[in-house]
Order: structure tokens, then sequence, then C-alpha cells
């Protein structure tokens, strides 16, 4: 699919599997400004030589990052915390806090007391359980569209269905979902 997509619309971009970055990336791969991620999920470990080499290469070339996720969390939110790792430093100041995690400590100085880190960085985050931090973080980093959200506020209709209308006027339907017995 990726492949159709640079050849489609002429990218300038190289696919490549999960399977061969450890051999390709590090030192055969141009630089690209861009890196995107489909089924980046995979990529939650982050002792893992995969995770370690696309994370040199992003910082390395200073490339921006997408990731693709329809199941972005799977265990932990330390999934999650893996996978923003490959483009955001764990001490940056990424401009919020946990705060659930902070009240229940009893504050920032007890926060900083007992983990000794930034209040205000994906490590602290890292220290929350509460779904409402994590909540409030995803918020700053995930685009998140569903089939209905996109049938809801992109889709037309006419007689055959539900579609998705191209800049060239062709037409893409919804499949109808039709339970078998």
């Amino acid at each position: 699919m990726w492949e159709d997509y640079v050849h489609r619309y002429r990218l300038h971009a190289k696919v490549m599997p999960l399977s061969k970055v450890i051999n390709e990336l590090p030192e055969k791969t141009r630089r690209f400004r861009v890196v995107l991620i489909d089924e980046s999920h995979n990529l939650r470990n982050k002792e893992g030589r995969r995770w370690k080499v696309i994370r040199d290469y992003i910082d390395r070339n200073e490339s921006l990052c997408i990731l693709l996720s329809a199941t972005p969390y799977n265990k932990t939110y330390l999934d999650l915390s893996a996978q923003l790792s490959l483009f955001l430093r764990e001490d940056a100041d990424i401009g919020i806090r946990p705060e659930k995690l902070l009240s229940a400590l009893g504050g920032e100085h007890e926060f900083i007391r007992h983990h000794q880190c930034s209040v205000r960085s994906l490590a602290a985050f890292e220290k929350s359980e509460d779904p409402d931090d994590w909540r409030d973080l995803m918020r700053l980093y995930m685009v998140r569209r569903t089939r209905g959200f996109i049938m809801q506020h992109y889709s037309h209709e006419d007689e055959h269905g539900r579609y998705l209308q191209f800049s060239d006027g062709r037409k893409s339907y919804f499949p109808k979902r039709v339970p078998r017995i």
C-alpha cells in the first residue's frame, strides 16, 4: 500500500518494513525530513534494537515523526511513552504535568522528592497510572479518527450510500457492514 502511494503521488520517500530497519536504516538510508511509522505500537519496547535504531535515525536527522496505529497501547501507558520517546526526549519540557498524580502525591515538591525528574516531562507521566493524566498528554499528540467520525463529518450520501469524494471527483463508498450468521 505505501509503495503504491509513493509511486502514485511521486513522493521522495522510501518504504521500509520494520524487519529491515536494523540493517538498512542506520547507514544505508539518506536523510528524510519526515518519518512515518505505520503500526507504531510494534515499537512499544524502548529496549528493543529496532526502537533504538529508529530513535537514533530520527534524532540524528532531526526528522519529524508521524506514528500511525489503531491500537496505540496494549498493556500499559508505558506503551504510549515508548512511542512518544521516538521523537520526544524523556526530560524535555512538554508543557504539561500529570496533574492527577501530582495531586495524589501532595504536590510538585513531593513528586520531585520521590521521583527526581521534571514534572513537565514525559518521565513524569511515566510515573502516573491515572487515565486522565494520559488522556491530557495524548490530546497534545494524537489525532483520533474513527470510521464513525469520518462518516459523520467528512462523508456525503447518495442513493448508493455514504462516500468520500476525492479532489478529482472520484467517490469512495463505505462498505456496508452486514453481520453474517
